[in-house]
Formats: structure tokens, C-alpha cells, sequence
């Protein structure tokens, strides 16, 4: 594994933990990656109470990430994986927002 590759695993998981703890703030578990993003679909971006741009870059993670530890031969340039750093640190920041509101 190359570090793009280690670098799009760790983007991924930054914004898998960051909603995860969202979830726990709303009593919403699970073990399986694609429940947590379907359920943040379906409660934060369909709903409104977060920008579509912000489910893209996660369903864009969780694809990139998926490509990268499962796929051969998958190559990323790095551009995009800073491109995708930044998209991240934007993802993160949005969510710690409504992790310290009230609910």
C-alpha cells in the first residue's frame, strides 16, 4: 500500500469517527459503515440541517476509501488526495459544530 492509499484510508476514517459520535449523540449505533452513512443521509442531508456538498465529500470518502482498500491496481494522484484533505478538514469542522450544540 502506498500513502495515498494510507492517506485516503485515514481521510475516510476521520470523517467516519466524527460521524459516528454524531450518531451516538442521536442514540444511533452501528457496526456497519454503509448504516451509519445511509442513516446520516437520511437524518442530515435530506433533512436539510447540513449541506448536500457535505454528503458528497462523505459518500466520496467512503467510496475512495473502499476503492483503495479493496480494489488492485487503483492508482490516486496527489492533487486529488489534497484536494480530499481539504474537502475532509471542511466535513469535520462542520460536524464538531453540531456535536457542541444542544439537541
Amino acid at each position: 500500500m502506498d500513502k495515498l492509499h494510507l492517506a485516503y484510508n485515514r481521510i475516510y476514517y476521520s470523517i467516519y469517527y466524527v460521524v459516528s459520535a454524531l450518531a451516538l449523540k442521536n442514540d444511533f449505533s452501528s457496526s456497519k459503515h454503509s448504516n451509519l452513512l445511509g442513516w446520516f443521509n437520511k437524518n442530515y442531508i435530506i433533512t436539510g440541517k447540513v449541506s448536500k456538498e457535505l454528503g458528497k465529500i462523505y459518500n466520496k470518502a467512503f467510496e475512495t476509501r473502499q476503492e483503495s482498500d479493496y480494489e488492485d491496481m487503483v492508482t490516486f494522484e496527489i492533487e486529488d488526495a489534497k484536494r480530499d484533505y481539504g474537502n475532509m478538514l471542511t466535513f469535520v469542522k462542520e460536524i464538531k459544530k453540531l456535536l457542541l450544540t444542544r439537541m
